[in-house]
């Protein structure tokens, strides 16, 4: 059904990143100091006229600009999968909104990083795509 969004409603938030690569490729980047950008965002209803993907449809393209501009100045970043499993109690009772106990997002997004330092980033970039007002 097409509510006049764009032509990329529903595009791949895996494209371009490192879901797509192997892992001895995302280690060769590692060793060059490539840094890590992370999207974070829920998917939750966002009223009849945007898709529940809104949250993560967000952080991720922000992110694949962001590893433009940091290309210009020679900086290798590689773009993680976006997180998108949260604990947003208001939305929750909405259908097709994703929830989880908050000690369980945590505990996820904790253990995504308890890595041997080898196997990290450099450093790291969190985006986190719902923006509330006054926030």
């Amino acid at each position: 059904m097409d509510r006049g969004l764009n032509a990329d409603r529903g595009a791949s938030i895996l494209k371009d990143t490192i879901a797509e690569m192997t892992y001895a490729e995302v280690a060769e980047a590692l060793g060059r100091g490539a840094i890590a950008l992370w999207g974070c965002g829920v998917a939750e209803q966002h009223g009849p006229h945007l898709p529940t993907g809104t949250d993560i449809y967000i952080p991720s393209a922000r992110l694949h600009l962001v590893r433009r501009m940091l290309a210009d100045h020679g900086i290798e970043a590689l773009i993680i999968p976006p997180f998108y499993w949260g604990g947003n109690h208001v939305s929750a009772s909405f259908p097709a909104s994703i929830k989880v106990r908050p000690e369980v997002m945590i505990a996820l997004m904790v253990e995504r990083d308890a890595r041997p330092r080898r196997r990290r980033a450099q450093g790291a970039l969190l985006h986190v795509g719902a923006q509330r007002p006054g926030a």
